[in-house]
């Protein structure tokens, strides 16, 4: 029997995200991706979010896996106001291929959600792997 993937993201210790089983599950049978979309967009905050990181985490393992479902992260995903989703929508991103039309919506999405949570530089890659802003560092001044 198949594994129940909202079910195995559901409750349990906050503090710890059960996914584990999810991402293997879906590593090793990528037609099952779909599912762990479908919880991304569940009633429970913690699934959401567990899924999100489920996503990120396939993702980042095969983005070819989550290429598929790129114009549902686009449209859909990036529409939840949820913090912990927005983080890993600016992750998941980052390891697809969009077209230029998609690219400008990406940034357009990735703006608000960049300027209203005060995220590590990892979330801020997208904008320097799609090259539509140039990044001006300033050397950090000695001590």
């Amino acid at each position: 029997m198949a594994l129940d993937f909202r079910a195995q993201m559901f409750g349990g210790n906050k503090r710890k995200i059960n996914n584990r089983s999810v991402i293997e599950a879906v590593l090793h049978d990528p037609t099952r991706v779909g599912e762990v979309f479908a919880c991304v967009k569940d009633d429970d905050a913690y699934v959401r979010m567990c899924a999100s990181d489920a996503l990120e985490k396939v993702c980042r393992a095969n983005a070819s896996i989550v290429q598929p479902l790129q114009t549902r992260v686009l449209n859909e995903m990036s529409t939840i106001d949820q913090p912990s989703v927005q983080w890993h929508y600016a992750q998941i991103v980052d390891q697809l291929h969009f077209t230029p039309q998609e690219t400008a919506q990406v940034m357009s999405k990735l703006q608000p959600i960049l300027r209203s949570m005060m995220i590590g530089l990892r979330a801020l890659s997208p904008w320097k792997c799609l090259a539509i802003l140039p990044c001006k560092m300033k050397p950090r001044e000695p001590m």
